[in-house]
């Protein structure tokens, strides 16, 4: 959203909007390389449609829309809603009803009011996040639900079919805890509140995560399960055998305790095997095959932790992991430098040479950005061939942040040669 807003603004200066020809060009050409862009017009300051892509609703009035009403004077970012005007102009396979959420800016030319650059982005994006976040979930999906919810009415903006378009059945608490939801189920229910990014305010979603507490819960139950049984036979084993074969049965037992403590200091990985008395070797095999089960689902927290603050193609931090380090940051008395990298004419590469090259380019252009020798240097995958750099400023002058700017984009611009020796 952020970055939409960002491209409406750019749009909003342009001369070429001052003529309606020239407008209908480049909001054509701005729809074909952006296609989350489903309609963008521009209006007189009567809210007459004077250009528009594909020339939908040109000579047409939306002065009574709020998409006009509301940026006459600043710009306007509205929410998730049906459309009104374009639902039967533009093309529709689904048959569902179409959704947009509105961003639009006034047009002022020598301090007068010339009009609105309206847009309307299509909801399909919203719905193939939810898509993507059901594929991440594997066989955890059936029992996973994500909403997300419109901070205007608690309605429910993306969600299981059924309660789209409906009030979120129950109350929004930001963080973690366990609801009963109208269904009469318990569910494990995470609340975060979008906050916006830059001079985009945001329009105060919620997304909201449920799992049944017996689905979220059972492999702690599980591990609490097998505690128990292994302390129990161990405890059968040991009372029983105890007044017979105290010494036996007391060494190999020493030798298991010291060995545990050894791993806790991180000495040794492996419990000694027994041998001799069953109880005993199936008491190491147990400790062994707990401890092992706990070690790898650390590693698996640490992977996962991982996997969420990285882009998995190119391996640069992510959008999670860049707010994590500016809220650090911002704890700091030092000032940084922000550069926003945006790849000029990679659409055509993907058209061109299909999705796969697109992939060596951006992986290259990410090893460029990790080769960059400044101090702090932090480089970002936002989405896409989108790119972000930050690193501290340590009092260089604007002139020399320019020059590294430039330098960064020599860099960047520099041949890249594909598979069959294309560059």
């Amino acid at each position: 959203m952020w970055s939409r807003y960002q491209e409406v603004q750019l749009l909003q200066g342009l001369d070429a909007l001052n003529d309606p020809a020239s407008s209908r060009a480049l909001l054509d050409q701005v729809q074909t390389n952006i296609p989350a862009f489903s309609w963008m017009g521009v209006t007189d300051a009567s809210g007459n449609v004077v250009a528009s892509t594909n020339g939908i609703l040109e000579g047409a009035n939306i002065k009574e829309r709020p998409v006009f009403l509301e940026a006459q004077n600043e710009p306007f970012i509205g929410d998730v809603h049906e459309a009104v005007l374009l639902a039967e102009l533009l093309p529709n396979p689904s048959g569902e009803p179409l959704q947009f959420v509105d961003i639009s800016v006034p047009l002022v030319r020598d301090g007068a009011f010339q009009g609105v650059l309206a847009t309307h982005l299509s909801w399909e994006w919203g719905k193939e996040v939810l898509r993507h976040f059901n594929r991440t979930l594997h066989h955890q999906s059936d029992y996973t639900d994500l909403f997300v919810v419109s901070g205007r009415d608690n309605t429910v903006l993306l969600g299981p079919d059924h309660l789209i378009g409906k009030p979120l059945p129950t109350s929004l608490k930001e963080g973690w805890h366990v609801d009963t939801w109208q269904d009469g189920t318990s569910y494990l229910t995470g609340v975060a509140t979008g906050e916006g990014y830059e001079e985009y305010a945001g329009l105060g979603w919620s997304v909201v995560v449920r799992q049944p507490t017996e689905v979220a819960f059972a492999p702690v139950i599980e591990l609490e399960n097998k505690i128990l049984w292994i302390g129990l036979i161990a405890s059968l084993v040991t009372s029983t055998l105890g007044w017979f074969l105290a010494s036996f049965i007391t060494r190999p037992l020493q030798r298991i305790t010291e060995t545990a403590a050894l791993m806790k200091q991180g000495k040794a990985k492996t419990f000694p095997h027994q041998s001799g008395i069953h109880e005993i070797e199936s008491l190491a095999f147990a400790l062994e095959s707990l401890v092992t089960s706990l070690t790898e689902s650390e590693s698996e927290r640490v992977h996962y932790e991982s996997l969420a603050n990285h882009d998995v193609l190119t391996g640069l931090s992510n959008r999670t992991a860049l707010r994590h380090y500016l809220n650090e940051a911002q704890e700091t008395p030092n000032e940084y430098v922000c550069f926003y990298i945006d790849l000029d004419g990679f659409k055509a590469v993907n058209d061109t040479y299909g999705h796969a090259t697109g992939d060596v380019v951006l992986i290259e252009i990410a090893e460029r950005l990790k080769r960059v020798t400044l101090d702090g240097a932090y480089p970002v995958r936002l989405s896409g061939d989108e790119f972000f750099l930050l690193f501290e400023r340590n009092g260089q002058s604007e002139q020399s942040i320019i020059q590294i700017g430039q330098d960064i984009i020599a860099s960047l611009s520099e041949p890249i040669t594909i598979d069959g020796g294309n560059d």
